[in-house]
């Protein structure tokens, strides 16, 4: 066993797990938001929040790429401790929207 999985480009990799998050995040936001809204309008960073908020989306661009060439192992421990995490995970990240989108009254 070793500390690198072998890297390659198949459909069961873990990119398939980031899908429904970009469909939600993105795409739900642009069908369900007036183009014309305040939403669309970034605020004033600091030089320094403008910086660190680089680093955030760089880095998260680097774990979607890294992610469709790391293969889901399963039948594994982890994948059964991650699920119940990654649903988890789900179920925070649409009662956020829906408050979001109650926020906005849309």
């Amino acid at each position: 066993m070793t500390l690198t999985p072998a890297f390659e480009i198949g459909v069961w990799n873990a990119w398939i797990l980031i899908v429904p998050y970009l469909l939600v995040n993105f795409g739900l936001t642009f069908l369900l938001i007036d183009k014309k809204s305040t939403f669309w309008a970034w605020p004033s960073y600091t030089r320094l929040e403008k910086m660190y908020l680089r680093a955030a989306m760089l880095l998260m661009a680097c774990l979607w790429i890294y992610s469709i060439f790391l293969p889901l192992n399963l039948g594994t421990v982890w994948l059964y401790v991650g699920i119940p995490i990654y649903l988890l995970g789900w179920a925070f990240l649409l009662l956020a929207m829906q408050t979001f989108l109650d926020i906005l009254g849309t």
